[in-house]
């Protein structure tokens, strides 16, 4: 199973981290990506950024343009995508299963 979470507040990034830990306890051979856009790209900046190897999570770089962040400064394990709303019906077309928290 492929499961997408999509992010666009900081304010929701510990109640989806408390999600992703859940699914992956349940499940851990599933595909789980997260998509941030919009003010969460923020939290990739932030010294709370904690990144799981299970994961694979994608930025917008539209959304980090807006808010003069480098992109360089984003972690390696992170895609930088060129718009997350795009990302997000990719991957939907993809199979995979939507959620927001």
């Amino acid at each position: 199973m492929k499961v997408l979470f999509h992010i666009d507040e900081m304010e929701k990034w510990n109640l989806l981290n408390a999600n992703l830990r859940n699914i992956l306890e349940k499940d851990s051979n599933l595909s789980v990506s997260v998509v941030s856009n919009a003010d969460s790209v923020a939290y990739f900046m932030s010294e709370e950024c904690t990144l799981d190897e299970r994961i694979k999570y994608h930025v917008c770089l539209n959304s980090l343009k807006q808010r003069g962040y480098d992109r360089k400064e984003i972690s390696n394990q992170v895609v930088i995508v060129d718009s997350g709303v795009y990302e997000i019906a990719l991957l939907q077309s993809l199979g995979y299963s939507y959620i927001k928290p």
